[in-house]
């Protein structure tokens, strides 16, 4: 059915390389086509971005086989062909290939959710480390809480996308999914975290003094500096409490930025389109509800926020937390959905809505 366009071999032969080219593209079917044509038919579709396989069982396959991105040669076919073949069709039966095929792009689309989440937090939080680390505002998480971080936000979510991975085609390549999600993602990250920690940083050196060293305060410098606070000078146990502050609010940044940009790397609404494609599966979702309950259910329980080594922030910086994140999903949407990464590199990309 359909326009079918039909060419041989003979006609082929007889064509330039250019008019060859054109040809290879509008063609569905080819006949009377010999093994270097075939060979050449499979080289000019890779060589205009097609992803090919070519299906073979005589010897005249090898050559064409071997040149594709998948050889799949017939159970009964050569013993040349075979040993060529990435994949023999056992008993010669097609029924494998759907289903293989399908299962294949449901684990490419997997890989490429958890590497894009898992990217975006490893040069995030290397690009807070150093800009933290160089005016010796001490360091962006303690390890109780870099522990935290990792369940909530580059462990869960990526098992979560790899679990309701759909076998959905992808328009582009993995290199251009990867960067068009992780570069601006991660420099927003960074961008937003560093910002929040440093005002929260000098809000609280500004302004604890005037605050009460609550138990739960004292507990968890306690625990971090290793000794017990009448052991401590005032000015060491303020530092400690200015820091743990400012660390808290930022691994809660980090945290519920990791949960969102899940929605983002797998969108379940039309409203997160913009990192990658819509896919309207509502699991995602479900999950960063739960994700974002149990987070909250640990900042709200002492016992759990001394464990990891949290503290209790002001009312106005859990707000100014979540303002933050609230300005930051709708920069990094809007940055997504003007492809303006693409565009600073001069790289021609749009992202389907």
């Amino acid at each position: 059915p359909g326009d079918l366009q039909m060419v041989s071999g003979p006609e082929l032969a007889a064509m330039d390389p250019a008019e060859f080219a054109q040809t290879v593209q509008l063609t569905t079917i080819f006949g009377r086509i010999t093994p270097e044509q075939k060979e050449e038919l499979v080289e000019a579709l890779r060589d205009q971005g097609e992803y090919v396989a070519m299906m073979g069982d005589g010897v005249n396959d090898v050559l064409s086989i071997k040149k594709a991105n998948m050889g799949v040669a017939m159970e009964s076919g050569s013993t040349a062909t075979r040993s060529v073949a990435d994949m023999i069709l056992l008993n010669d039966s097609f029924e494998a290939l759907p289903p293989a095929f399908t299962e294949g792009r449901r684990i490419s689309n997997s890989i490429q959710n958890i590497l894009k989440l898992y990217l975006v937090k490893v040069f995030a939080v290397l690009l807070v480390i150093i800009a933290i680390e160089v005016p010796e505002l001490g360091f962006p998480f303690t390890p109780s809480q870099n522990l935290l971080l990792s369940i909530f936000a580059t462990a869960l979510p990526p098992v979560v996308l790899a679990l309701t991975a759909t076998d959905a085609r992808q328009d582009k390549t993995l290199y251009q999914n990867i960067m068009h999600f992780t570069i601006p993602a991660s420099l927003g990250v960074f961008v937003f975290g560093i910002l929040l920690y440093v005002f929260v940083f000098f809000f609280m050196q500004q302004n604890i003094p005037e605050a009460t060293m609550t138990p739960e305060i004292t507990s968890v410098v306690e625990i971090v500096a290793g000794e017990e606070i009448n052991l401590l000078d005032e000015a060491g146990v303020m530092e400690l409490a200015v820091q743990l502050s400012a660390q808290t609010a930022l691994t809660t940044f980090f945290i519920l930025t990791g949960i969102i940009l899940m929605l983002f790397a797998q969108p379940p609404l039309h409203w997160f389109v913009g990192g990658a494609p819509y896919n309207g599966n509502k699991v995602p979702l479900l999950a960063a509800v739960l994700l974002l309950s149990a987070f909250y259910g640990i900042l709200a329980a002492p016992l759990s926020r001394i464990f990891f080594q949290l503290v209790q922030l002001p009312i106005m910086l859990n707000g100014l937390v979540v303002a933050t994140i609230v300005v930051w999903m709708l920069l990094q949407r809007a940055i997504w959905r003007a492809n303006l990464f693409e565009r600073f590199l001069g790289i021609a990309v749009s992202v389907e809505t």
